[in-house]
């Protein structure tokens, strides 16, 4: 029994991997991958020094699923970006975490899709998450609020010339969409 258990674990953690961050001064993008910069955060009355923030991008539809980890909420201007590689192709935005010293909030659809381009940056945007307490197990189904997507591509982009010279051209506009959110 242990066997089959330490068999699915080894399943399900290979079926995840996390996006690889763009080095800086990073000369060019790869013809068999595309740069995906955008910013997360959250709809609050009060800013939030996130710890840690992250969100999973499932590919469809192989289902591929990468983790994409924002920067922490040191340096104010870079605080929750992300400057990814990803391969080509449609992503669902979907399970998120983010933790700080006071606490954790989760969701498990971001209900938004993404187009990665080949050889080229994308710029998804800024999506502020609505904080919820992350909780363990839930009774009945609650209808999380949409995702605010704003588009904040011209700064992002400036901060990607700033990371990297080299990838000076603009970053292509293509602002992350709703989708209808999975019912499961």
């Amino acid at each position: 029994m242990s066997k089959l258990l330490l068999g699915l674990v080894v399943v399900a953690s290979g079926c995840t991997t996390v996006a690889s961050t763009v080095p800086r001064n990073q000369k060019s993008i790869p013809d068999d991958s595309g740069i995906v910069l955008g910013r997360l955060g959250f709809v609050a009355k009060k800013k939030i020094a996130l710890q840690n923030f992250r969100l999973a991008a499932v590919q469809v539809p192989d289902g591929a699923r990468y983790w994409i980890h924002a920067l922490p909420g040191g340096d104010a201007e870079e605080a929750g970006s992300f400057f990814v590689s990803l391969p080509p192709g449609h992503y669902r935005l979907t399970e998120w975490l983010a933790s700080a010293p006071e606490g954790e909030w989760a969701g498990e659809d971001a209900g938004l899709a993404i187009e990665v381009l080949s050889g080229q940056a994308v710029c998804v945007g800024a999506m502020y998450m609505h904080a919820r307490e992350r909780q363990r197990f839930r009774l009945e189904e609650a209808q999380e609020p949409p995702t605010v997507v704003r588009d904040e591509c011209e700064v992002l982009g400036e901060i990607l010339r700033q990371r990297s010279p080299s990838l000076s051209r603009g970053a292509l506009v293509k602002v992350a969409q709703p989708v209808s959110r999975r019912r499961s």
